[in-house]
């Protein structure tokens, strides 16, 4: 049951995408720049502006309007991976187009993986709202249990914020590559 329901591999195959193209090995400094460094700024944004209801409004607009559209996004790289692998069964194993299929098929799927990542991430950001609003109404009126909580949650949302924009801008990264290759110029 748990299984239709696991993230694990949308998860590994982001951290995966973070390797060097041509040596398949992953970078310690963009794991410590994708996971580490947005954890570290989130403990500082947290004291310097905890989450209020303004912060959490535009979060859960931002968030949803931008996983909505990359789910579009997540389609539309369904259909074009189906048309570069039925190019790469017309083509000879030997040809120059075989091999730049395979690299433009191995460039979807990552950023499919990456896709997947940011639409996860968009749902996290808007549970998160939702148990921080929750939180919020039940322990307002004690301090010593809210100012606490609330920083808690307001490092987990930032965090969580800081990884979609990295994300955001790997997809757009990407999709830019995508496009410029020489099949689709």
């Amino acid at each position: 049951m748990f299984e239709k329901l696991s993230i694990n591999d949308i998860i590994n195959e982001h951290y995966h995408t973070l390797h060097n193209f041509n040596s398949k090995r992953i970078k310690k400094s963009e794991v410590f720049f994708f996971f580490i460094a947005p954890t570290l700024i989130s403990l500082l944004c947290a004291l310097l502006s905890p989450l209020n209801s303004t912060i959490s409004t535009i979060t859960i607009t931002i968030m949803s309007i931008f996983g909505a559209l990359l789910f579009n996004v997540q389609i539309l790289l369904c259909d074009l991976r189906i048309k570069i692998k039925k190019r790469m069964n017309e083509v000879t194993p030997q040809s120059r187009d075989k091999q730049e299929s395979e690299i433009t098929s191995q460039l979807i799927k990552e950023l499919y993986s990456n896709v997947s990542f940011g639409i996860l991430t968009a749902l996290f950001e808007v549970i998160i709202m939702f148990f921080w609003s929750l939180s919020t109404a039940a322990f307002s009126a004690n301090c010593k249990v809210y100012l606490p909580l609330n920083y808690i949650f307001s490092v987990f949302s930032y965090t969580i914020i800081f990884w979609f924009f990295i994300t955001l801008l790997m997809i757009s990264k990407r999709t830019h590559a995508l496009i410029t290759r020489g099949e689709f110029s």
